[in-house]
């Protein structure tokens, strides 16, 4: 992004603040609110995404109807990038528990990937746990297959926000005025936008975040 906009002869600092695993935060001086609103767009929905497709439910015995067993297995994060096209085109996952014996839970390693990788399920993103899946009751079967595949509009993005510069001190002073302070704090403040010299609003540095979340449906 910072390379495209500089070949147009615009200069716009990039700061990068923090990057995890599943969370950037990165700072843009100098712009307006709408340009960063138009970052978190394209953010949400116009980044291309690995993702489990062609679901085929060759058995389910389970009060899990069809639809929604399909749904969930879509929704399960995956680990690969759109760039690993051989780990894409080689990949099949599957599921297979012919009739348990027993009340059995089923989560992610209950999957069977078959491919150049197979660590390709992501964990629960907190504990690093294998996800939940579904519970199969005694006597209920279970059997899907699935592949991979890249969809340019999928967005597994939980949040993607953007903090605007506040004045601090007009903030300050109308805090002093403001009869509630906490409300001040957590709301109003937020309002007090800083102007440049020539009085444009929203012109100061936006801090857009993305927030990504391991999925089950």
């Amino acid at each position: 992004m910072t390379e495209a906009i500089q070949q147009q002869g615009i200069m716009i600092p990039v700061k990068s603040t923090q990057y995890g695993g599943f969370g950037m935060t990165f700072q843009i001086r100098g712009v307006p609110i709408q340009f960063v609103n138009a970052i978190r767009r394209i953010l949400l929905n116009e980044m291309p995404v690995v993702e489990i497709t062609d679901v085929q439910i060759l058995e389910n015995t389970t009060l899990m109807p069809h639809e929604l067993m399909r749904h969930r297995t879509e929704m399960l994060p995956v680990n690969v990038r759109p760039t690993e096209e051989d780990v894409i085109r080689d990949t099949r996952i599957e599921l297979r528990f012919p009739g348990v014996t027993e009340p059995t839970l089923l989560t992610t390693n209950d999957f069977v990937v078959s491919g150049s990788r197979s660590d390709i399920l992501m964990k629960g993103r907190d504990l690093g746990t294998p996800l939940y899946f579904m519970k199969l009751n005694t006597g209920e079967a279970v059997h899907l297959t699935a592949r991979l595949t890249i969809n340019p509009r999928a967005s597994h993005v939980c949040v993607a926000t953007y903090n605007i510069h506040v004045d601090e001190e007009k903030a300050a002073l109308l805090r002093e005025e403001h009869p509630d302070k906490a409300t001040f704090d957590v709301f109003h403040r937020q309002r007090v936008v800083h102007r440049n010299e020539k009085g444009q609003r929203g012109v100061g540095h936006q801090r857009p975040h993305r927030f990504f979340r391991p999925v089950t449906g």
